[in-house]
């Protein structure tokens, strides 16, 4: 399982509630999980395999979950 830090998810969780969803979020979203997104009418999400993870309609912890990246405490 692929790990992030809890400063990392705490970084992207507050991007994400501060200024939403552009390029940078998804550039730092893909540097610190290897998640990509696809853009669809929310975007789709797709791990390192391709495979789906979720969307950005969806909690970041509940996403990170699904592409079984796991936050390690510091």
């Amino acid at each position: 399982m692929r790990t992030i830090s809890q400063k990392q998810f705490n970084e992207l969780n507050d991007y994400l509630d501060y200024d939403g969803v552009d390029e940078e979020f998804l550039a730092k979203l893909h540097d610190a999980t290897g998640i990509t997104a696809k853009p669809y009418i929310a975007y789709s999400l797709y791990d390192e395999n391709g495979d789906y993870v979720g969307n950005l309609n969806e909690e970041l912890y509940d996403v990170l979950r699904c592409a079984g990246i796991d936050i390690r405490k510091e």
